[in-house]
């Protein structure tokens, strides 16, 4: 057996890593674990992830897969951290942007140039359907892939062309800017008695993710975290201007403050012009206004003329495992589950964006399905210019995550002032972030 392993890894070549390229030997039977939080986001997540696990092991007969889950959505992170603790390592794990850092520095995660290779890395981004360039940086930290992007999605303005068309604006123009966006929204409510707009990256909708509030103050010129990622730069004066404009478009009451579940149900009923959240809820949205409204979407605004850069929800994969057996059919998985095929499904049955953006012309993937839902190419689009989420530094990056998203809920929508609320933040943050 080891002859023939030796044999199949000699054919693969070296890599650019110095080591061999990775690849499950058929003659020896794994048992895979991956930890993941799909069978819990949706019945048809559950329904889609188990059909990859059944494929998987069809196609690798020598491969058992075991799936671990969280409790609950709201226990992602922690039942995974319990899991590990307790000696249960998964092989492979899904993990979040904002995780990125500390399952790096903490919990194992493996660097993949080293254990699959330069070449193998190069393979996985390109290919007839390659990546985005942008997409391909998400896992990176401090120069090492750690993480291979899976489900993605990027904030997306979705708007009610009939409002629009009711308050004298012009649909096929939606607003590109945070100015425009308040102009646009005021006008919806006078004229319309329809509230203007609602963003899923402030206020009660965001709790506890700040995905979304990092690309507001991305776009203004700001950030959380300085470049080495070594500690967080809350209060400077890009994201103290930030705020204060998301605080003044609260205070002229061209946004409301909703939560999650408040702004679908606005929005479908046709009593909400905009809505900014995740590109996830596209079928939602649809389906809710089918039949009443039109909807239609557009980019992440931006501040003036500053180009917005909108930072992605959703996930990647990282094998943990040490094994190297086990390492070999984890790379495997991986590129199976990232594969053009499952990365249609996952579009087309989820809502993630594709993260090889050419299988939306790919007739065999895409290209039909696409012609039927527009919208899909807004996330596309910002796929070229997404810049990854900042995970926080130390042990307590989830406090200090939620402690920034409370901060922006207490600016915009609690009247508290932008430069003392980060101060104060910035202060908590630091003295957390070292732990």
């Amino acid at each position: 057996m080891l002859i023939v392993v030796a044999a199949m890894l000699s054919l693969a070549g070296c890599t650019g890593g110095g080591r061999e390229a990775v690849s499950a030997s058929p003659h020896r039977s794994v048992d895979l674990s991956i930890y993941t939080y799909m069978p819990l986001a949706s019945p048809a997540a559950d329904s889609l992830f188990a059909g990859f696990v059944a494929d998987f092991e069809r196609s690798h007969p020598n491969v058992h897969i075991t799936t671990m889950k969280p409790a609950t959505t709201a226990s992602i992170f922690a039942s995974l951290q319990q899991d590990i603790s307790a000696g249960n390592v998964p092989d492979v794990a899904q993990v979040t942007w904002d995780e990125l850092r500390y399952v790096v520095s903490q919990l194992g995660a493996q660097d993949l140039d080293t254990i699959v290779g330069a070449d193998a890395l190069r393979a996985e981004w390109g290919g007839p359907y390659p990546y985005s360039q942008a997409v391909t940086r998400l896992g990176v930290v401090n120069g090492k892939t750690y993480v291979v992007p899976w489900t993605v999605s990027t904030p997306i303005l979705f708007y009610n062309a009939n409002l629009f068309r009711q308050a004298g604006l012009d649909p096929t123009h939606p607003p590109t800017t945070w100015a425009q966006v308040k102009s646009d929204a005021l006008t919806i409510k006078a004229k319309t008695g329809a509230n203007g707009v609602a963003t899923g990256c402030l206020g009660q909708a965001a709790v506890p993710f700040d995905w979304c509030a990092q690309a507001i103050v991305d776009s203004a010129g700001g950030g959380v975290v300085s470049a080495d990622g070594r500690r967080v730069t809350f209060n400077t004066s890009a994201n103290v201007a930030a705020l204060q404009e998301m605080q003044d478009l609260a205070r002229s009451g061209a946004m409301v403050d909703l939560t999650a579940p408040q702004e679908v149900a606005e929005f479908g009923s046709g009593k909400l012009g905009m809505l900014l959240t995740t590109a996830i809820y596209q079928a939602t949205l649809l389906q809710e206004a089918a039949g009443h409204f039109d909807v239609l979407a557009t980019g992440l605004p931006s501040f003036a003329s500053r180009p917005a850069t909108p930072t992605p929800s959703g996930s990647g994969l990282a094998i943990l495992t040490r094994d190297r057996a086990r390492q070999e059919a984890a790379w495997e998985l991986i590129q199976y589950l990232t594969s053009p095929s499952s990365l249609t499904q996952i579009t087309k049955r989820i809502g993630y964006v594709p993260l090889r953006p050419s299988l939306a012309k790919a007739p065999e993937y895409l290209g039909s399905w696409a012609k039927t839902s527009s919208l899909v190419d807004v996330n596309i689009a910002q796929l070229s210019h997404i810049v990854p989420q900042r995970s926080y530094p130390g042990s307590h990056f989830a406090q200090i995550e939620l402690d920034f998203v409370n901060a922006t809920e207490a600016i915009v929508f609690g009247g508290e002032s932008a430069r003392s609320a980060l101060d104060q933040l910035q202060s908590v943050a630091s003295s957390l972030g070292s732990q």
